[in-house]
């Protein structure tokens, strides 16, 4: 007897005895559907460098957190773990089979704990089905640099004469967390973990390096504000006071880079400019730009447990940067730059990639992410990485071979290659044990109660399907994707969301299909719309932005353009390169905690925006001397 908190786990297809068969095992998926492993990576991006992949990321965390449950003193659940010969019945559990015979994996149990469930939005403890959390602010607003709650905000501030700034550590490094947070290695002992707003910090170094730049120039504008601020002799306030002006101030202006960052030139690269228009993400258009209080700002379901992971396959099987690291022998050259390789699985939780000398490697290791191409969606079905130039034109693949000469031409391959790193190796540990990143999303959807792929295709406006007929005669896959859909599932109506939407063919101008992208700009419309601090909106029924005039003038200029896109614009903007800063150290010296508490108000529902009064805006006259600031050193 099902339960209605129970996950998605069973077919609509019967058997012989009427009983309903299970859904294909997420391993399965991964294998049969999602392309398996790419271990060479052959298939890299002529569009995309590894930023566009790093930033969707850190913008994820930014917007969304979904805990699992926890066991007694929040202790990590092992639901692989044997009692008498057998698995531990758990509500918390729903464990993934492994099929027999797998190339990598030989228990035939993978670890895999639900999410925490939430208790009913509408405060009511009657029977419904399960929802789950979201830990931190909805909104795109920093909370992965500053916090989703004023306890953490202030672990991450400095206080006294300094309580403008974020915290630093060592060589002008974000704070430094518990050892427990990362991987510390014998052989590192010198180094420490991060802390940051959002937990996920260590995760992976590419992550990292987006903490780190984001807390330097956090510093760097809030020092430039109070260095202005000086100069005009405003000091009829206290210094605390000031203090936490130059912070709230500085602040507004990082959330703002973030959101004009996304939405002007990472969005548009993922769903198109068609529905760009169609669902009023533009910015600096007035008919895009205006504030709609009934709508709800959280995030959908469906867009963290499915439509927003496509990400995953973007992911490169490495972490490099241009330094030649006699410890590492693995090298590669791409646009006259060297770079040393390590393998994604060896830098999981590790941060000494980036803290190899006194000042790290962010400027060897920035150049890797501005350099280096993420993978590609579109895949030819061959390419020599070495010897071959590869184009797409009229969705074929143009390969001519420069040893031999040679000029051939091919389909392009829709079929989807993770790299082995996070198929495999996911999180692996020194006993061996991992994950697989494509099956565990499709677990997560079914832990979640994500309706199959067929039952989404009407929010894109496509035609409903009843049969694998329909599928075929639709123009959202390829027929090679199809026939690896038939041969896992029993049903067209048994394919998880995930898995359906990951294959489809592509949008104009996005790097997904259109029932992911319209789940995607339906979920940046209501962050957006929903959002009374959006930084463009300088008025809406009596509302006034604190971002002056003088502030948009700074952020305006702001492209990641050059950084996502391995051929840069003919025409560069004024463009301040945000990955560059990194580059610039800021001296600043961390002065001990006092124990004042940040005067926060944060509404209590975990959706809900922190509220944070901030103090007037810096006039007109005083903001325009700080135009230069994010381009000049300080």
């Amino acid at each position: 007897m099902l339960d209605i908190g129970d996950p998605r786990e069973y077919s609509i297809v019967q058997d012989g005895t009427g009983q309903y068969y299970t859904l294909p095992p997420a391993r399965s998926v991964s294998l049969g559907v999602l392309g398996g492993s790419d271990h060479y990576n052959d298939d890299l991006s002529h569009k995309f460098t590894v930023e566009f992949m790093a930033w969707g990321q850190f913008l994820d965390h930014d917007m969304v957190l979904t805990p699992t449950s926890k066991g007694a003193d929040e202790a990590n659940i092992n639901c692989c773990h044997m009692v008498n010969g057998a698995y531990p019945i758990r509500d918390e559990c729903f464990n993934m089979v492994i099929p027999a015979g797998d190339h990598r994996f030989q228990s035939p149990c993978m670890n895999f704990v639900r999410s925490s469930p939430a208790v009913r939005a509408d405060g009511y403890c009657l029977p419904s089905w399960r929802e789950q959390l979201n830990q931190v602010t909805s909104f795109i607003d920093g909370s992965n640099v500053y916090g989703s709650t004023d306890s953490k905000q202030y672990e991450l501030r400095d206080y006294g004469s300094q309580s403008h700034l974020l915290k630093v550590h060592g060589h002008n490094f974000p704070p430094a967390d518990d050892d427990s947070a990362c991987i510390l290695t014998p052989q590192h002992e010198d180094m420490f973990c991060l802390k940051a707003g959002d937990e996920r910090v260590n995760e992976v170094t590419s992550l990292a390096f987006q903490h780190i730049l984001f807390v330097r120039l956090h510093n760097r504008v809030a020092n430039k504000l109070k260095y202005c601020w000086r100069r005009h002799n405003y000091y009829y306030d206290s210094e605390q006071a000031r203090n936490e002006r130059f912070f709230q101030e500085a602040r507004e202006i990082i959330i703002a880079i973030i959101q004009k960052v996304t939405y002007n030139e990472w969005l548009p690269k993922v769903i198109g400019m068609t529905l760009m228009e169609k669902f009023k993400l533009r910015l600096d258009y007035d008919e895009d730009n205006y504030y709609e209080p009934t709508v709800n700002p959280t995030i959908f379901n469906v867009f963290a447990a499915a439509a927003f992971r496509f990400g995953h396959s973007l992911i490169p099987r490495f972490q490099s940067y241009n330094v030649k690291d006699p410890d590492t022998p693995y090298y590669y050259a791409y646009k006259d730059q060297t770079f040393t390789t390590h393998d994604l699985k060896d830098v999981f939780f590790k941060p000494n990639l980036l803290q190899q000398d006194a000042t790290g490697y962010l400027d060897e290791f920035s150049n890797w992410l501005i350099y280096d191409r993420s993978k590609m969606a579109d895949r030819c079905v061959t390419f020599d990485r070495t010897c071959t130039i590869r184009l797409i034109k009229n969705n074929m693949c143009l390969h001519f071979n420069i040893l031999s000469f040679e000029f051939s031409k091919g389909p392009v391959s829709r079929t989807l290659k993770f790299t082995d790193m996070i198929t495999d190796h996911l999180f692996e540990d020194i006993d061996g044990e991992a994950a697989d990143l494509p099956a565990r999303n499709i677990q997560r959807g079914r832990d979640h109660g994500i309706k199959g792929y067929t039952k989404w295709r009407h929010l894109a406006g496509l035609p409903d399907i009843y049969n694998w007929a329909d599928l075929e005669d639709g123009y959202t896959h390829t027929l090679e994707n199809i026939n690896k859909l038939k041969l896992t599932y029993k049903s067209v109506h048994d394919i998880d969301l995930y898995a359906g939407g990951m294959t489809e063919k592509h949008v104009s101008g996005g790097v997904v299909g259109p029932t992911f992208a319209h789940i995607i700009a339906k979920q940046f419309h209501v962050l957006k719309h929903g959002d009374s601090f959006w930084f463009e909106r300088r008025k809406h029924s009596g509302y006034t932005s604190h971002l002056t005039e003088g502030k948009h003038s700074v952020i305006s200029p702001i492209s990641l353009k050059i950084n996502i896109q391995v051929i840069p614009p003919i025409t560069l903007k004024v463009n301040i390169q945000i990955i560059s800063l990194i580059s610039q150290k800021v001296n600043i010296q961390v002065i001990p905690l006092i124990s004042q508490k940040v005067n926060i108000q944060v509404i209590p529902h975990i959706s809900q925006k922190v509220k944070i009064q901030v103090i007037p805006p810096i006039s007109l006259e005083v903001i325009n001397k700080v135009i230069p600031l994010i381009s000049q050193k300080v």
